[in-house]
């Protein structure tokens, strides 16, 4: 089994530029379908790009071909709307900048095998910064939507074991969604912040 817990699949995605919420689908016994519309992945290297391709589908199908070369196995995609560009993206990424931004015309898509435990008004307590621990990504200014958006973002970020969502917290706070690698989960209350938690 993939180490960070992917296995990427056919994925089928309309071309809807409103801002929805992620789609969850079960495959197979274990696997959950991650669709997040109006997304984009970035990354300053650990990806491959080709097109123009038609759908996310071949998109993910490249993805997969991919295996058999002597490429970094891919781990997710990012599939431009508008120009039929597939980004094939590498867990490498997650070491070169690997970020999500808002794009009407953009859908990331991948199979998840990780499997979170929800936590509402809870915080970690420690990172476990010794054992690895830190924050992968920051996503503020109310670009996620929700504290099940943020988990689902963290579905599909290599590493990622622990998605924090302020819910209400002051001006500047409301909203942003942290995506970490905690290592060792250890709850605190925090009524500001729904957390979701691998298992």
């Amino acid at each position: 089994m993939l180490s960070a817990s992917f296995i990427l699949g056919i994925v089928a995605a309309s071309a809807s530029a409103s801002a929805m919420e992620p789609e969850e689908t079960r495959s197979g016994s274990s696997s959950l379908r991650i669709v997040v519309e109006g997304w984009m992945a970035t990354a300053t290297s650990g990806f491959v790009r080709s097109g123009p391709l038609s759908t996310v589908n071949d998109c993910l199908d490249r993805c997969r071909a991919a295996w058999s070369l002597n490429l970094p196995r891919c781990r997710l995609v990012s599939f431009d709307l508008g120009t039929g560009v597939c980004t094939q993206l590498s867990k490498d990424a997650a070491k070169a900048n690997l970020s999500f931004s808002r794009n009407a015309e953009a859908v990331v898509a991948g199979y998840s095998d990780k499997q979170f435990d929800s936590f509402s008004a809870t915080h970690y307590c420690k990172m476990n910064e010794a054992g690895g621990g830190s924050t992968l990504l920051t996503l503020a200014g109310h670009t996620v939507t929700s504290a099940n958006h943020c988990k689902d973002l963290c579905h599909l970020y290599p590493e990622c074991d622990h998605a924090g969502f302020v819910v209400s917290r002051g001006e500047g706070w409301s909203g942003n969604c942290y995506l970490n690698l905690v290592v060792d989960f250890t709850p605190c209350n925090n009524p500001s912040v729904h957390s979701y938690a691998t298992r």
